[in-house]
C-alpha cells in the first residue's frame, strides 16, 4: 500500500515542503489512509527502505536532512490518521 507514495518520493523536491509537494503527499495519503493496516510509522520505515535501495531522490539527501523530512511526513500522516479515524 505504501507504494502509493512512490511517485511523490521520486521527485527531487519531495523533502522541500513546497505547496505542490505537500499536495502530492496528501493525495497519496488520501489514497491509503483508510486501508486496513495503514500505519504512519510503517510508512516512515518504508521511506527508510526506499532510501536503502538507492532511490535517488531519497539517497541524495544527508542523513540528517532525510530524517528531518521523514519525521515531518510521518507526523503529518499521524495527524491526518487520527483526524480521519476519530471523526468516524
Amino acid at each position: 500500500m505504501y507504494e502509493a507514495f512512490d511517485a511523490f518520493l521520486r521527485l527531487d523536491t519531495w523533502h522541500s515542503r513546497h505547496p505542490a509537494d505537500l499536495q502530492r503527499f496528501h493525495e497519496a495519503l488520501r489514497r491509503v489512509i483508510h486501508e486496513h493496516g495503514f500505519n504512519p510509522d510503517e510508512f516512515g520505515q518504508y521511506m527508510v527502505r526506499k532510501r536503502g535501495s538507492g532511490e535517488n531522490s531519497l539517497s541524495n539527501l544527508s542523513e540528517e536532512a532525510f530524517e528531518k523530512a521523514r519525521s515531518r511526513y510521518v507526523d503529518d500522516a499521524w495527524a491526518v490518521y487520527y483526524y480521519e479515524h476519530l471523526r468516524q
